[in-house]
């Protein structure tokens, strides 16, 4: 049970510090800034260019071991390029300083979404699995303790199955999901 606890709250960490990297956006509302229609922009170099800076300024954070701030811009042009051209691996240049590196910007944002759904995924495969090493181990256990009459031994495995798996699923999922950023100890919130 420790293992699965662990095991959990390691997945969902990792998944929701991915997820709370980006905001929540209305990309509409900014895509409307930069007036984009369909697969075209009027202010097309204006967007790529704030989108770049976004990437630049919290790469910088990130190697500096600071939280990172993206406002959404860089998130929303990755998404309306991924949709009108179904490429996220361009590289974009900012066109005030081409003295700088064309960079990748969303590939980033990209392998993080995808990182974040794998490891918030990765949960339930990983309760199903222990649930089923649980059953099996509490069936062969009491099977092999042996009881006094066939129901006895059938009542046992039921509620010993039904103990480890309500452990399991319910109250870890509660323990690692709930808010406990207010109690000790503060590494693990």
């Amino acid at each position: 049970m420790c293992v699965s606890a662990t095991i959990i709250f390691v997945c969902t960490n990792i998944s929701l510090s991915l997820k709370f990297k980006y905001p929540a956006v209305t990309c509409g509302l900014i895509n409307d800034d930069y007036s984009v229609q369909g697969n075209v922009s009027s202010e097309f170099q204006s967007y790529q260019d704030d989108a770049i800076k976004e990437y630049l300024i919290n790469k910088e954070y990130e190697t500096a071991g600071k939280p990172t701030h993206f406002t959404g811009v860089m998130q929303c042009f990755c998404d309306w390029r991924k949709d009108s051209l179904d490429a996220t691996d361009m590289t974009y240049a900012l066109s005030i300083d081409p003295s700088l590196e064309p960079v990748s910007i969303c590939q980033l944002y990209t392998a993080d979404k995808l990182k974040s759904k794998i490891f918030g995924q990765s949960v339930a495969f990983i309760i199903i699995i222990v649930n089923l090493i649980l059953k099996t181990v509490i069936i062969k256990g009491i099977t092999w303790v042996g009881e006094d009459t066939n129901s006895e031994q059938l009542s046992s495995i039921t509620n010993g199955v039904f103990a480890a798996q309500f452990f399991n699923t319910g109250f870890l999922l509660l323990l690692v999901n709930g808010n406990m950023t207010e109690h000790q100890p503060k590494f693990l919130t």
